[in-house]
């Protein structure tokens, strides 16, 4: 087949730009020769320089050239190669051809465009870039929205989409907060029930866990382990019963928590807890490195450390290339030597240093609180306190924060309160850092014994509180000392006297002020040593009951404490003993004199230390310059330390430079070279000798 005449008129006119003859002569040719015919019309349809520029048209016809071009044999693709028509050319106008409708859906950016040029256009890279577009413009359509309806049609109509994942993140974060808008139990359950894979069901557990122990106590943890036996957080909540029940980790505290918790799932580790507490370790040094033995004397911990601290809570400090660590009574680091400095545990929790800033860790390492603080406190009723450098707040054993950084000063929490420092004065807030007393005072004392009165001052003048904020008395004191007994003394600028714990006045304002008086005029076992100016106007010493009545006149200089039959009694710069009828019984020739303890007592003389009887003989062989009673055993020393019982007999020579006692059990006797030895002084038998 040769090329019409028809065709070869029409791609001279198009050359030269004759649209007109060349549309007339490729609409005569389109019958016959439809392949060239339909690409020379898509090409004039196509360009905007004439006015025939119809791009659907333009489409039309190149649709018809690319369908019949695979149709033509070679022989008459052969010839309209001679005009310049191959599939070349043919996929080359219909790219410029998808250009023109991709500017155009470009311009009017809608989802039917772009779904109406998706479905008729397949150029590269219009095809795929336009599928991009038209999920895009879905998918921020869908967010614009931001239903979980919304996001669930975007991810069923474009399942291939680059957006799918943000679509499914946003799907379920939608579906959580909508199902769960009512921040309720109930919607929280059905929620888990209804999307079990969800990744938003561990918040879901976690929240039906926070409604539950609104109160962080044991029951509110045990009420919602047996309530959710299969939420992730149960072991969580076991833990806290453990941390809150186990204040200090000791035998009776842990066998008290195996009887009232019998189903504990953590047997294993309780049991290891109460080996552990119930065995005391001690450091001892080898080679320059430190470790730890029991109290048999066997290592327990291999001496590996630079220096190590006293094992509190069953978890010791110790320390290696100028870092701490913490370590178990297992030989296990909770830690690793990430830390400057380090405070040992209390309460299931220890404040940790690094960089001069401070933070938290718990039983198991990890930080509760990062150590970027200034200062924090300890944790108490669930909470401690932490100042971030602009002011303090606190936080729970979660490390989440409770209470914004508000004040300028703070205090551990008791019984629900805390003193807090807001603007130069102090006042009380309970855990929703609601004011519970103005912010009117100096400062108030932190409370202690449950039931006590704190001491309160405004100005120079001292009064009372109560442990829930309310003033007993205000201002009315210009000092009180502290409570003992239920009384406590109390000075109105002229004599003192003894109120109780409702700031009545239990013993008239007769007794003479002195520094001395103020720390040592207190209530023990009843009775309480005053001070008295007598009719020389000098100051004495008497004993008085919690009645205020006398016991012994304020005759004395000093004396001891009301306890057994015979007191100590000072005249003269001498001390005696005096009995109950306030008759002298001992004389009047000792330094110093204690009270009775199992029948004897320390005295001292110009000689040292030694003990004597009711009868005011002498019971030991020699005297001595230091003597530190332990019950029926003293440490002494002439001029080394050693270890004696009150009858004299010799347990540990005197051949040591210093001592400390370490516990209830055992003191470590000091050598020189930094050498030492432990006794156990219950057993009577050293448990370590460190060779020299």
């Amino acid at each position: 087949m040769r090329v019409s005449g028809k065709l070869r008129k029409g791609f001279k006119a198009l050359e030269i730009y004759n649209y007109f003859d060349a549309k007339d002569y490729f609409y005569k040719a389109l019958k016959k020769d439809s392949v060239p015919a339909a690409y020379g019309l898509s090409i004039i349809f196509s360009r905007d320089d004439n006015p025939f520029f119809a791009p659907d048209s333009a489409w039309k016809f190149i649709q018809i050239a690319t369908d019949k071009f695979p149709e033509l044999d070679d022989k008459t693709k052969e010839d309209y190669l001679e005009i310049g028509v191959d599939s070349a050319a043919i996929s080359e106008q219909l790219y410029r051809v998808d250009s023109l409708f991709y500017r155009e859906a470009q311009e009017l950016d809608s989802l039917p465009i772009w779904d109406e040029f998706i479905a008729n256009h397949y150029s590269d890279p219009f095809f795929e870039n336009a599928v991009k577009a038209r999920n895009s413009l879905a998918f921020e359509q869908a967010r614009a929205e931001n239903s979980a309806s919304a996001y669930r049609d975007f991810m069923d109509t474009y399942p291939e989409s680059f957006e799918f994942e943000k679509a499914k993140e946003a799907y379920d974060a939608q579906l959580f907060k909508e199902q769960t808008a009512g921040d309720d139990i109930k919607e929280y359950r059905v929620f888990i029930q209804n999307h079990p894979d969800s990744p938003f069901r561990s918040r879901a557990e976690k929240r039906i866990f926070e409604k539950y122990t609104v109160k962080p106590t044991p029951s509110a943890y045990l009420k919602f382990i047996r309530e959710n036996p299969n939420n992730e957080n149960v072991e969580k909540a076991w833990r806290k019963i453990y941390a809150l029940e186990i204040r200090e980790l000791t035998p009776t505290a842990l066998a008290a928590f195996s009887i009232k918790y019998p189903e504990y799932p953590f047997l294993d580790e309780l049991r290891s807890d109460f080996s552990y507490a119930t065995t005391r370790y001690y450091p001892v040094e080898k080679s320059g490195k430190w470790g730890f033995i029991d109290e048999n004397g066997k290592l327990r911990i291999e001496c590996r450390f630079e220096f190590v601290e006293l094992f509190s809570e069953s978890i010791a400090l110790v320390g290696m290339k100028e870092k701490v660590a913490y370590v178990d009574k297992s030989g296990k680091l909770i830690t690793g030597f990430e830390y400057d400095s380090g405070f040992s545990f209390k309460n299931g929790f220890a404040v940790v240093e690094k960089d001069g800033l401070y933070g938290v860790i718990n039983r198991q390492g990890a930080q509760i609180l990062s150590p970027v603080y200034e200062d924090v406190g300890e944790y108490s009723e669930g909470l401690i306190y932490a100042d971030k450098g602009d002011g303090y707040g606190y936080f729970d054993t979660d490390g989440v924060q409770v209470i914004d950084f508000l004040f300028d000063n703070a205090t551990d929490f008791h019984k629900g309160k805390a003193i807090v420092e807001l603007g130069e004065h102090y006042g009380l807030i309970n855990r929703r850092a609601q004011a519970v007393t103005e912010f009117k005072y100096d400062w108030i004392e932190p409370f202690k014994d449950p039931g006590q009165p704190s001491r309160t001052k405004i100005g120079n003048r001292f009064g009372l509180m109560k442990p829930n904020g309310a003033a007993i008395c205000d201002s009315l004191y210009f000092r009180i000392g502290t409570f003992s007994n239920g009384l406590a003394l109390v000075y109105n600028d002229k004599q003192y006297g003894f109120v109780n714990t409702s700031c009545d006045t239990v013993i008239e304002f007769k007794y003479t002020f002195t520094e001395e008086a103020f720390s040592e005029s207190k209530f023990v076992n009843g009775f309480a040593k005053v001070w008295q100016k007598d009719q020389r106007r000098e100051v004495k010493v008497g004993i008085i009951d919690t009645s205020g009545s006398k016991v012994f006149p304020a005759i004395f200089e000093d004396t001891g404490i009301m306890k057994g039959k015979l007191i100590p009694v000072k005249k003269n710069g001498k001390w005696g003993y005096a009995d109950l009828n306030v008759e002298l019984v001992i004389p009047y020739k000792y330094k110093s004199a204690a009270n009775f303890e199992r029948n004897l007592a320390l005295v001292q003389t110009d000689d040292g230390y030694n003990l004597i009887d009711t009868l005011g003989a002498i019971k030991l062989d020699m005297w001595y310059k230091t003597f530190e009673r332990l019950d029926t055993l003293a440490i002494v020393s002439d001029t080394l330390y050693g270890l004696i019982d009150t009858a004299g007999t010799e347990w540990v020579p005197q051949i040591y430079n210093s001592y400390r006692i370490m516990d209830e059990h055992v003191i470590r006797f000091n050598r020189e070279m930094g050498n030492f030895d432990y006794f156990d002084f219950r057993r009577m038998k050293f448990i370590w000798r460190e060779a020299t």
